[in-house]
């Protein structure tokens, strides 16, 4: 079982968590996001982090299955609240949807944050989290849901154990 605490920009927001899934364990190269759901309209947000022993894993190269209609996905990991990128709902909610994270190697993954960029519309709400060893097959990790819009502050899922 996953636990995670969402956290906003300055301090807890007080929603605690459980999603369903879990199960794997260790060290990961690839890290990636599925199954979105977007409250309504576009997926347009301006970080989507993965963090590693308590910091931004700054160095990961971020691929996705679709060219975002805006921006570039090298933004989702640059730090900068004030870039963005943006998919329409009927990409970013498709099956075949992914935003991917090569780490460079295998290492554990203690977290994961979003910012979305200034609508309640545009956020994660909801997915699945799956890691890999080879880039091909995909295990899931976590499966997130009933995440709340907390304004355009990051909101950051601190994972105790997958």
């Amino acid at each position: 079982m996953l636990s995670i605490f969402q956290l906003g920009g300055l301090g807890r927001t007080g929603q605690q968590s459980t999603p369903g899934g879990g199960g794997g364990t260790g060290a990961h190269r690839y890290w990636q996001f599925v199954n979105l759901d977007i409250p309504s309209g576009y997926f347009e947000i301006s970080e989507l982090q993965l963090w590693v022993a308590g910091a931004r894993a700054a160095g990961a190269t971020i691929s996705s299955s679709d060219v975002p209609g805006l921006g570039s996905v090298s933004d989702l990991n640059d730090d900068d609240v004030m870039t963005r990128c943006f998919w329409t709902i009927t990409v970013a909610e498709d099956p075949s949807f992914f935003v991917r994270f090569d780490l460079g190697s295998a290492q554990v993954v203690t977290g994961w944050r979003q910012a979305s960029f200034d609508d309640s519309n545009r956020y994660i709400r909801g997915c699945t989290v799956q890691y890999s060893d080879d880039g091909s097959t995909w295990t899931d990790a976590g499966t997130f849901s009933g995440i709340s819009w907390i304004g355009a502050l990051y909101t950051y899922f601190a994972v105790e154990s997958f």
